[in-house]
C-alpha cells in the first residue's frame, strides 16, 4: 500500500483543442484528526479523516470546486462512496499562481454528512482528487488508478488455547485469547463462548468475560497484543467442548476461531492406586517411626492424606516435594512417636481428592510398627577358638529370636574392621530362636567383635556389658608366600609349562606346600612341593588345554606357632592351539579330545570328516564315525579355509600314548601338541612286547609292521620314515598318516623332547649313510593338478635291507598313483632297490588314475647319481613297447584311456656301442647360401637350426628330416625366419639328431658371416 502522505507523480490532466493553463493539484494525503503532518492512516469506524491537495493554476484563477472522490473497500472493483467537497484553508500566504493553496475538509463532521457517512465498514479504502477552474477539470491520482488509504481496523484475535486440553471433570479449566488492535483502540468487550457434548451452549458468569492483563500497556495494543484469560470453570459433564472467542472495539465486533473449535475434553476421574503401605524405623531418630504411603493417579490429581494411628489422625507430606509426576507414583510419608505398648500395633490411611475419597485399607487396618529382633549368647560362647593364627577357620556363633517375623532376619558379626554374614543353622526365629553361625579366617591381631540382625525394619545390637564389643579372637600372623608365576600368556603347545616359583617368608626349610592349577573347566590340578632350607619352591605344569587357569599356592603352616597362608588365584592366558586348515581335502589328527565331541568347534561349521575303519570309511560329523580322540586320523572336506582351534583337553605331554591299530592300513595321527620324532615311535603287537618300528618291520623275525608312513600334502602323498632320503623326519601337531600292520596291536608315541624320543632320533640319523656306489631313480607322475612323487627305484650293496620295497599308501577319488610292482609283480611298493648288477635291471612298474581325461607325464628329475656309463630308458608297455631315452628326453606323456592304467618297465642297461653320436660338422659357402653338412653314427631325424649369439633361433633350416647314417646336407638360403637376408655377424649353428628309440645327440658350431 502506497502512503498517503506522500507527493505522488502522475497528473491526469483534461484540456480542450486550444492550448490553455490547466489547474495543477499536489502534494496529496489523508490523515487522521486533528490533520497533524505525519499522523497515522490507520483508523477505526468512526474515525475522521482529512483528505488534503494543493491546487495551484498559472493563470491564477481560483478553482471552481476541489473535491475528492471516496471509494469503499472491495476485493474485486471499485465501487464511488461519495464525493466529498474541499475547502480552502485559511491563512495561506501566496496566491492560487505562486506557490498554490492547500484545500481540505478541515472539519471533523465533513465526513459525517450525508447518507454515506463515516467509515463504517473496516477495510482500505481509495481516493483521488478533482478540481476546476470553471472551464476545465483536473483529476490526480496514482498512475491511472487510486491512491490507498485510509485503513480502518477491526479487533483481531489470536486464540491462545486452554489449558488443560484434557482433563478430568473435576478440576478447572482456563481460556486464553490475545487481543490485538492494528489502530491501538482499547477492547469494550473480550468474551468466551462455550458449547457443551451435547451442542448447548453453556452459561458463563458475567456472560463469559475475560479478564486483561495486570497493568496492560497501551503501546502493545497494536502489536504483540494483550492476553486475555477466563476465570477458571469447572466442566459441568463428561465429554468434549468447542469454545471460540468474541471481542468488540465499541465499533466491530469479531469472533475466533472459526468455525468453532473442538475441545477441551472432559474426562471422568480415574480411580487412584494405593499401594506401599509401611510403618519402619525413621532413620537416625530413636523411637521414632516413618509412615508411608505411594499414592498414584494417572491424571495426576493432587490428594490430601492422612495416617490414622490409635484413633488420631495425622496429615502426610509428599516425601520428595520435587516428585510432582503422580502418574507413576508419589511416596507420602509421616514421621510420628513409635506407639506405646508392646503392641500389636495397626494403622490406615483416609485419601481425598477432586472425585476422589478413600479409605486403604477399605476395612481393616495395616499391622504395625514393627516389634525388632533380640539377640542372645549361646551356649558355648560367641567365638571358638578365642586364639589361632590368620590360617585358622574361626566360628562365630549367635542365637536370634523375631517373634512377628515372616522371614528370617539377617544376622551378621562385626570383626576385625569387617562385617561378615551368618547362616542359620537350627531352630526357628518366631518361637524359641535360631542359632545362627559363621567360619572365617580373620587378619592377625587382637580382634573384637559383635553381632548385629535386622529384619528389613529394625536393627538389634548384642555385644557385652557396658555397651563394649566381645573381646576375641586374638590371631597370630601368618607366613608370608613371595610366589611368581610365569609367564601370564603362553600358547598351547604341549611343550611350555606353568612355572611357579617363590620363598616362605620367614623362612620355613622342609615346609609342605601346595601348588594348584584350576582349568577353565574341569577338576583342578594338584602337586605337592617341598620347600627347601632356605625355604625357597618351585613347581611347573604344562597346561592341557586352552583358556584361563588360575594358579594358586598354599602352606597349611604349624598349629600354635605360625599361620599358614595362601597366594593366588594368578590368572595364566593360555591361546588354544592353532592349525590352518586349507578348502578341500585334508588329513589330520585332533591334537586334542573335544569338549562334548563337538567337532564344529575345532573344525568350523559345514565340514566333512572320514575315517577308515579296516574295510570302509566311517562319516562324521555325526552318523557313524565314532569319537575321535588324540591319535587318531581322519580325512576332513572344507569347502573353504579355516583356522582349526585345539578347543578340549591335550593328551598328558610327559606320558606315551597307545594308539590301537589293526592289521591292514590305519589312520594314525601325532597326539601331542609338539612334534614326535618318527625314530621315536614304537609297536607293540597284541599279548607282546614293544620294539622299534625298525625292528618290527625286519624280515627276518616276521614283519609285524612298515617302518614307514605317508602324509598327505594336498595333491600327493610323502613319505615319513627315520632314514630314508628326503623322507620326513618328524610328524608335526595335527598331522596324520597312513600306517600299515600285518598284525594288531598299538603304535606307541614317545613323548615330545624325552629321553626315548631323543635318543631315537639321534641314532636314526646316524643311520643315515649311504655307500659311494648307491644310486636311485626318482620317478614322479603328474596330470597337473595330482601328483606322486616319491617312487624311487635303484641300486644298493645291501638291497638297502628292509627300505628296499616300501609299500605304497591308499588312494583317493581324483587320484594318480605310481607304484612299483616288486621282483614278483604282486606288490605295490613306492620304493624297490635291487642289488648292483653289471648286467641290465629291470623294474615293472604301474601308472593308475581315475582322473582319466588329463594326460599323464612321466619325469625322472634328476639322473645325476646313475653312472653315465648306463643308459635309462622308460619302455611303454602298454603302448607297443615304445622306448624313451631318459637321459636325453624331457619326460613321457600319455594318455591313461578309459581302464586309467598303464603299465611300464624302467631298463637300466649298459650304453651299447651303437650310440647316437654326431661329428664333423661344416658350414661351406655356395652360389646363394650356405651348405651344412655333418657325420650322423646312426640313422636318426636330423633337425638343423641357426642361432644368434644369446641361443635364440632365428631359423629352422630342416625339421626331423630322416637321414642315414653316414654323411648328411642340408641347404640354407642365408635368411631369417621373416625372409630378410642375415646381416654380417658371428652366429651358431645346432644340430640334433633321435633315433626312432628317442636317443639323442647334439652339436653346436659358430658360423662367422662377412658378406655375401
Amino acid at each position: 500500500m502506497n502512503g498517503p502522505s506522500s507527493s505522488q507523480p502522475g497528473v491526469a490532466v483534461r484540456a480542450g483543442s486550444r492550448a490553455v493553463a490547466l489547474p495543477e493539484l499536489s502534494e496529496p494525503s489523508v490523515t487522521g484528526s486533528p490533520g497533524v503532518a505525519g499522523a497515522p492512516f490507520v483508523g477505526y469506524p468512526g474515525s475522521a479523516f482529512i483528505y488534503r491537495v494543493r491546487y495551484r493554476h498559472p493563470d491564477n484563477v481560483p478553482p471552481a470546486y476541489v473535491r475528492v472522490r471516496i471509494l469503499n473497500p472491495s476485493a474485486t472493483h471499485y465501487s464511488e462512496l461519495r464525493v466529498l467537497m474541499l475547502t480552502r484553508e485559511p491563512g495561506q500566504s501566496g496566491s492560487e499562481a505562486d506557490p498554490g493553496i492547500f484545500y481540505s475538509n478541515a472539519v471533523k463532521d465533513a465526513v459525517s454528512e450525508g447518507p454515506f457517512a463515516g467509515f463504517g465498514a473496516p477495510g482500505t479504502y481509495h481516493y483521488y482528487f478533482e478540481a476546476s477552474d470553471g472551464q476545465r477539470v483536473t483529476t490526480l491520482d496514482f498512475g491511472g488508478r487510486p491512491f490507498d488509504g485510509p485503513v480502518v481496523a477491526a479487533p483481531a484475535l489470536s486464540p491462545l488455547g486452554v489449558t488443560p486440553v484434557r482433563g478430568v471433570r473435576a478440576e478447572p479449566f482456563t481460556f486464553q485469547v490475545r487481543y490485538a488492535h492494528p489502530a491501538g483502540v482499547r477492547p469494550a468487550s473480550v468474551r468466551l463462548r462455550l458449547i457443551g457434548p451435547k451442542g448447548d451452549p453453556i452459561p458463563l458468569a458475567n456472560n463469559g468475560a475475560m479478564d486483561p492483563p495486570e497493568a496492560p500497556v497501551d503501546a502493545e495494543l497494536v502489536s504483540p497484543g494483550w492476553v486475555f484469560t477466563s476465570k477458571p470453570i469447572l466442566l459441568p459433564e463428561v465429554g468434549t467442548y468447542r469454545y471460540s472467542f468474541l471481542a468488540s472495539d465499541g465499533y466491530t465486533e469479531v469472533e475466533a476461531p472459526l468455525p468453532t473449535t473442538a475441545g477441551p475434553v472432559a474426562l471422568p476421574v480415574e480411580p487412584a492406586v494405593l499401594s506401599g503401605a509401611s510403618a519402619l524405623p525413621a532413620a537416625g531418630m530413636p523411637n521414632k517411626v516413618t509412615y508411608r504411603l505411594t499414592y498414584q493417579q494417572s491424571q495426576g490429581l493432587v490428594p490430601l492424606i492422612w495416617v490414622v494411628v490409635g484413633g488420631q489422625s495425622y496429615p502426610m507430606e509428599r516425601e520428595n516435594p520435587a516428585d510432582e509426576d503422580l502418574s507413576d507414583g508419589a511416596v507420602f510419608a509421616a514421621t510420628l512417636d513409635r506407639p506405646a505398648g508392646a503392641g500389636p500395633h495397626q494403622y490406615h490411611f483416609i485419601v481425598r481428592a477432586p472425585g476422589i475419597d478413600l479409605r486403604f485399607p477399605q476395612t481393616g487396618s495395616f499391622g504395625g510398627p514393627n516389634a525388632a529382633p533380640l539377640l542372645e549368647v549361646p551356649a558355648g560362647g560367641t567365638v571358638s577358638p578365642l586364639a589361632g593364627s590368620e590360617g585358622t577357620l574361626f566360628t562365630f556363633q549367635v542365637r536370634c529370636r523375631d517373634v512377628d517375623a515372616t522371614t528370617d532376619p539377617v544376622v551378621q558379626v562385626v570383626v576385625g574392621n569387617q562385617q561378615l554374614p551368618m547362616a542359620k543353622v537350627s531352630g526357628d526365629v518366631t518361637g524359641e530362636g535360631a542359632l545362627y553361625a559363621l567360619q572365617t579366617r580373620l587378619p592377625a591381631g587382637k580382634l573384637v567383635h559383635r553381632f548385629l540382625a535386622s529384619d528389613g525394619q529394625d536393627t538389634a545390637r548384642l555385644e557385652a556389658s557396658g555397651g563394649e564389643p566381645f573381646a576375641g579372637p586374638e590371631v597370630l600372623p601368618q607366613t608370608a608366600l613371595n610366589v611368581s608365576v610365569t609367564p601370564r600368556q603362553l600358547s598351547l603347545d604341549g611343550t611350555t609349562a606353568i612355572t611357579v616359583t617363590g620363598r616362605l617368608m620367614p623362612v620355613v626349610p622342609a615346609a609342605d606346600l601346595r601348588v594348584t592349577y584350576q582349568p577353565p573347566t574341569g577338576a583342578p590340578v594338584v602337586q605337592d612341593v617341598l620347600a627347601d632350607a632356605d625355604g625357597r619352591f618351585s613347581d611347573r605344569f604344562v597346561p592341557n588345554r586352552g583358556g584361563t587357569w588360575n594358579v594358586s599356592v598354599e602352606y597349611v603352616g604349624e598349629a600354635g606357632t605360625i599361620g599358614g597362608g595362601q597366594e593366588g588365584p594368578f590368572p595364566v592366558s593360555v591361546a588354544p592351539s592353532t592349525f590352518a586348515l586349507p578348502a578341500g581335502v585334508s588329513m589330520i589328527g585332533l591334537p586334542v579330545l573335544p569338549d562334548g565331541g563337538d567337532l564344529g568347534q575345532i573344525l568350523g561349521a559345514g565340514v566333512r570328516v572320514a575315517r577308515w575303519n579296516g574295510s570302509g570309511y566311517d562319516f562324521g560329523p555325526g552318523d557313524s564315525l565314532p569319537p575321535l580322540k588324540p591319535g587318531m586320523g581322519v580325512w576332513v572336506l572344507r569347502e573353504s579355509a579355516h583356522v582349526a582351534q585345539a578347543v578340549g583337553t591335550a593328551v598328558t605331554p610327559n606320558q606315551a600314548v597307545a594308539v590301537p591299530v589293526q592289521k591292514g592300513w590305519n589312520q594314525v595321527a601325532n597326539p601331542y601338541l609338539a612334534p614326535v620324532a618318527w625314530a621315536s615311535v614304537s609297536f607293540q603287537p597284541v599279548g607282546g612286547a614293544a620294539r622299534p618300528l625298525a625292528q618290527a618291520a625286519q624280515e627276518g623275525s616276521g614283519r609285524l609292521a612298515w617302518d614307514h608312513a605317508w602324509l598327505y600334502e594336498g595333491t600327493q602323498y610323502a613319505l615319513v620314515h627315520a632314514t630314508v632320503p628326503g623322507a620326513a623326519r618328524h610328524l608335526e601337531p595335527w598331522q596324520a598318516v597312513w600306517f600299515k600292520a600285518n598284525v594288531a596291536g598299538n603304535l606307541i608315541f614317545a613323548p615330545p623332547g624325552s629321553r626315548e624320543a631323543d635318543i631315537a632320533g639321534a641314532s636314526a640319523e646316524r643311520r643315515v649313510r649311504r655307500a659311494a656306489n648307491d644310486w636311485d631313480i626318482q620317478v614322479v607322475a603328474t596330470n597337473g593338478e595330482q601328483s606322486d612323487s616319491f617312487n624311487f627305484a635303484g641300486v644298493t650293496p645291501d638291497g638297502r635291507a628292509a627300505n628296499a620295497a616300501l609299500e605304497s599308501p591308499p588312494v583317493l577319488s581324483r587320484y594318480l598313483d605310481l607304484y612299483f610292482t616288486g621282483v614278483n609283480g604282486t606288490g605295490r611298493l613306492a620304493t624297490d632297490y635291487r642289488s648292483p648288477a653289471a648286467s641290465r635291471l629291470v623294474w615293472e612298474l604301474t601308472v593308475e588314475t581315475d582322473v582319466v581325461d588329463r594326460p599323464v607325464i612321466l619325469k625322472t628329475p634328476n639322473l645325476a647319481s646313475v653312472p653315465k656309463e648306463l643308459d635309462v630308458v622308460l619302455e611303454d608297455v602298454d603302448g607297443g613297447g615304445k622306448r624313451t631315452y631318459l637321459r636325453t628326453a624331457g619326460g613321457y606323456s600319455f594318455h591313461p584311456g578309459q581302464q586309467g592304467r598303464r603299465h611300464f618297465r624302467l631298463i637300466v642297461e649298459p650304453r651299447s656301442e651303437g650310440a647316437l653320436r654326431i661329428s664333423g660338422v661344416e658350414v661351406t659357402p655356395t652360389r646363394g647360401g650356405r651348405a651344412i653338412s655333418c657325420s650322423v653314427s646312426r640313422a636318426a631325424l636330423l633337425t638343423v637350426e641357426l642361432l644368434g649369439p644369446a641361443g635364440r633361433r632365428l631359423k629352422l633350416v630342416a625339421d626331423r628330416q630322416a637321414t642315414a647314417a653316414g654323411r648328411a646336407t642340408v641347404w640354407w638360403d642365408g635368411t631369417r625366419e621373416d625372409g630378410a637376408r642375415l646381416p654380417a655377424g658371428v652366429y651358431l649353428v645346432q644340430v640334433t639328431a633321435v633315433t626312432p628309440e628317442g636317443q639323442s645327440a647334439r652339436e653346436i658350431k659358430p658360423m662367422v658371416v662377412v658378406r655375401w
